[in-house]
């Protein structure tokens, strides 16, 4: 009697060990394609492996072009119709804050970005407008103080059409890494 039963936490052990190994494989060899939706399947994987591959503490853009790269394939990611679940926001939102000062931080909350995005991203879906391209210009310095520039952004919408937003990127914070202070909408095709 007490062979079978050993015999048989054996088995259960070996059948969750199994379970296990093949889960890990699964979600290993997937690359997240369950994430993203089907159409823009290898755009978004290269996009999102870029953007959650960086290691700010070790390799932190040096310029503010670098910086507006990784912000322009992370807002690209976000609003480019290519995510179908909804949990991966948080966490490209939680890389995104990386990107800003301590100022900008400080007056916004993860909470409020992420609910102010949830409504901003439910408006365009339901609209059916998504971010079609995105490109940046390179940075203009201010000519009094060389630790802080402007970034120009242009973003083509469908439907919608370009829209142009200046980002203020500063010098300035312990760490002496270029951040994204400000940015405003500048020129827009919205009538």
């Amino acid at each position: 009697m007490r062979s079978k039963t050993s015999f048989s936490i054996f088995a259960i052990i070996i059948c969750i060990l199994i379970l296990v190994i093949y889960k890990y494989n699964y979600y290993n060899t997937n690359d997240n394609n369950s994430f993203f939706k089907e159409n823009k399947q290898k755009t978004a994987q290269k996009l999102y492996n870029n953007i959650s591959s960086l290691d700010f503490k070790k390799e932190y853009p040096i310029s503010p072009e670098n910086v507006m790269k990784v912000q322009c394939d992370i807002l690209m990611l976000l609003y480019g119709n290519m995510i179908q679940d909804d949990t991966l926001y948080s966490e490209i939102l939680k890389i995104q804050r990386n990107l800003f000062s301590n100022e900008l931080l400080e007056n916004n909350s993860f909470e409020s970005q992420y609910s102010k995005f949830k409504e901003e991203i439910k408006n365009l879906d339901n609209n059916k407008i998504f971010c079609i391209s995105i490109d940046y210009k390179p940075a203009v310095y201010n000519q009094y103080n060389n630790k802080y520039a402007t970034v120009e952004v242009d973003q083509v919408y469908s439907i919608l059409g370009k829209i142009k937003t200046s980002y203020n990127l500063e010098k300035k914070d312990i760490d002496n890494k270029w951040k994204i202070a400000s940015w405003e909408v500048i020129d827009s095709d919205l009538s």
